[in-house]
């Protein structure tokens, strides 16, 4: 019998494992999701800056000219 109850308990351990792996996978996967859509944002907000500062030296070299 305690053969069986230790088979048993090395099952049910193998399945919590692979259970909290599964679940584990998934938050990492939604956390990295989250990064890169920051780091998206943030590409976006200095592409924004980059271009705003080319078009208005762009204006003002033609406004001296």
């Amino acid at each position: 019998m305690e053969v069986k109850e230790a088979e048993d308990l090395w099952q049910w351990m193998e399945k919590s494992w692979e259970t909290w792996m599964s679940e584990r996978d998934l938050v990492v996967g939604l956390v990295d999701k989250e990064l890169v859509t920051e780091a998206a944002e943030h590409a976006m907000v200095e592409m924004e800056k980059k271009w705003l500062k080319v078009s208005v030296s762009f204006l003002y070299f033609h406004i001296r000219c």
